[in-house]
């Protein structure tokens, strides 16, 4: 995890799909952002998967672009430090 709120690639085996192992990861990484005090998370999600980052409340940013030849697109998220 970056200190700048950076989230790198996060996969999940095809057979635990669709039964909340990407949700439990990615409130494990919230929680240590919140920890670490960062005001927002920021990711470069596979553009086949920004409806589940979106379900998390993930907001889309930038033009799209690809990476090792998948198109992407940068989305951001804010978290509260309360």
């Amino acid at each position: 995890m970056k200190a700048d709120g950076k989230r790198g690639r996060i996969a999940v085996l095809e057979e635990w799909r669709g039964k909340q192992v990407g949700n439990a990861i990615m409130a494990e990484l919230f929680a240590a952002a919140r920890e670490q005090r960062l005001p927002e998370c920021y990711l470069d999600s596979q553009v086949s998967a920004l409806g589940f980052y979106k379900k998390l409340g993930f907001i889309e940013e930038g033009e799209e672009f690809m990476d090792a030849g998948i198109p992407h697109l940068r989305m951001r998220l804010k978290l509260g430090n309360a």
